[in-house]
């Protein structure tokens, strides 16, 4: 393997080394480049277009054991809304169920932007929402129930103590709850770490603002050879395909750390007393495929690492935790587990 590889596979799983205040250097990251940008278009019909991978048909099976089919009053918690098209698609689910959804990022106008697309839709803020300018760690100041659902999508791998976010978001959780969460792999993304160091630590200079630096890195991808090991893997079209703030967000956030499956397991899952019950289905089909004859009989943990090296693309791990109490599914080849809209 690569030096560099084996450097950047390191760096992925562990908080970037920089001499700013990086809490405060990632708010205002997201305040300059409100992400992900809403597409033109997007709102147009009368229907959300957007939507969480996941549904309450497929939390009936693997949190409640396939015995809820009454979600009157369900309360989800998404926690980094960005800007909102998790909690306008959640609040259309909830709304035959006089279901809320409560939102929080660090970001005021990605908060702003949530909102209007919540009015746009006909969302009337304290019937049917609330939304907070606030970090995750702070949630319970903001609760007075438990949530029966806690979505939340890229956002602990960017926390200076991903397992305190993810305890903080447990503690807020209703005692039958489950927690839906994405978090970047290490290795489908490790060109992308590449990148990020050479942004980082080869190309960046004294006074580079972001925007000096967005230069940098379009400057960097004009005639850059298909061998450059990010065009192979991860995004062959030209960078200025992608919005500013995608740029920004994928190449230089001020922090970004990612997790092997291994590691998702022993530094996050098992210190915070939860359970994984289920993968999202572009992540499950890879990590749970058979393993070829002759590896021997691995038990799932082992199974699902030796899948992710083999597959290699996984970039982002997508995952349903639970509490070791909750009932079992009653099949996992029941159809309606599979997590997709």
């Amino acid at each position: 393997m690569r030096p560099l590889l084996l450097a950047t596979l390191a760096a992925a799983t562990v908080a970037q080394t920089v001499t700013v205040d990086v809490t405060k250097a990632v708010r205002e990251r997201y305040e300059a480049f409100p992400y992900p940008a809403v597409k033109e278009g997007t709102d147009d019909g009368d229907v959300p277009s957007e939507y969480h991978w996941l549904r309450l048909e497929a939390l009936n099976q693997y949190n409640y054991g396939g015995k809820r089919d009454d979600f009157t009053g369900f309360k989800v918690l998404i926690a980094g809304c960005g800007t909102g098209g998790a909690v306008v698609g959640m609040a259309h689910v909830l709304r035959p169920w006089k279901g809320f959804v409560t939102a929080l990022d660090l970001s005021a106008p990605s908060v702003a932007t949530t909102r209007a697309r919540l009015e746009r839709f006909g969302f009337v803020e304290k019937e049917h929402f609330a939304l907070h300018a606030m970090s995750l760690l702070d949630v319970a100041a903001v609760t007075a129930e438990p949530y029966d659902l806690i979505l939340s999508t890229g956002v602990l791998h960017h926390l200076e103590n991903p397992l305190a976010g993810l305890r903080a978001l447990e503690r807020v959780l209703a005692p039958d709850g489950a927690i839906a969460l994405m978090i970047y792999g290490a290795i489908g993304r490790s060109a992308v770490y590449e990148l990020q160091h050479l942004f980082r630590d080869e190309l960046r200079a004294d006074g580079d603002d972001d925007a000096s630096m967005l230069a940098k890195v379009k400057a960097f991808d004009e005639n850059l050879p298909p061998t450059n090991h990010f065009k192979r893997t991860t995004y062959p079209r030209p960078f200025a395909t992608l919005p500013d703030e995608e740029l920004v967000d994928l190449l230089l956030h001020p922090r970004d750390r990612a997790y092997t499956v291994r590691a998702l397991y022993d530094e996050l899952i098992d210190p915070a007393g939860l359970e994984l019950r289920a993968w999202a289905p572009e992540v499950r089909y890879k990590l749970g495929a058979p393993l070829p004859p002759g590896l021997g009989n691995l038990d799932r943990r082992t199974r699902e690492a030796v899948n992710e090296v083999r597959f290699g693309d996984v970039k982002m791990l997508k995952f349903l935790l639970a509490r070791p109490s909750a009932p079992p599914p009653p099949s996992p080849l029941d159809p309606l587990t599979i997590l997709v809209p």
